[in-house]
């Protein structure tokens, strides 16, 4: 009678031991669904967070452009009148030699406006060339790339009495 006993407890203690292998198991595959899901939700998070900082990056680039665009030292004037849509041949000349010749107020003054960026006027002549005019170049970030804003701009040359279309391109550093 003691081996009946015995195998009793041994058909018992395997059923036991299968059931404790079972719920090791099933803890195993919650906790590997649960890293799952946390690396899902972080890769998640981090694309949003990249996508959030682009949007932002996009939108300072737009108030650099509208700043840039609105500049009352390169306007255009009729009968001293400012033109809104419209830049001074000669002004923008004047402009940029001001900037490259190195004087550290403007370039402090500037920095404060356009901060890390790059603004470049391009002028379609008639003759089909085309100039570029580099108002503002300077970065003193890691990032030399960004996506570029375009905004139109009319060129008047007082002297000839001509008007150029332009493209005022904005490139902003983070």
């Amino acid at each position: 009678m003691v081996n009946i006993k015995n195998n009793k407890c041994n058909n018992n203690c395997k059923k036991g031991q299968l059931q404790s292998g079972e719920t090791v198991v099933v803890i195993i595959i919650v906790i590997i669904m649960i890293i799952v899901g946390l690396v899902f939700f972080v890769n998640s998070k981090n694309g949003s967070i990249q996508t959030e900082k682009q949007n932002m990056n996009d939108i300072n680039a737009m108030k650099i452009a509208v700043i840039a665009s609105s500049l009352n030292e390169l306007k255009c004037s009729d009968s001293n009148v400012m033109v809104k849509t419209c830049f001074d041949y000669y002004r923008l000349k004047a402009f940029k030699s001001t900037i490259d010749a190195d004087k550290q107020e403007a370039k402090q003054y500037y920095y404060f406006v356009f901060k890390n960026s790059k603004i470049t006027v391009r002028i379609m002549m008639f003759n089909s060339t085309v100039e570029n005019v580099t108002l503002y170049d300077y970065n003193n970030s890691a990032n030399k790339s960004s996506t570029p804003t375009f905004i139109p701009i009319l060129i008047n040359n007082p002297i000839s009495n001509e008007n150029y279309f332009s493209i005022l391109e904005v490139k902003t550093y983070s």
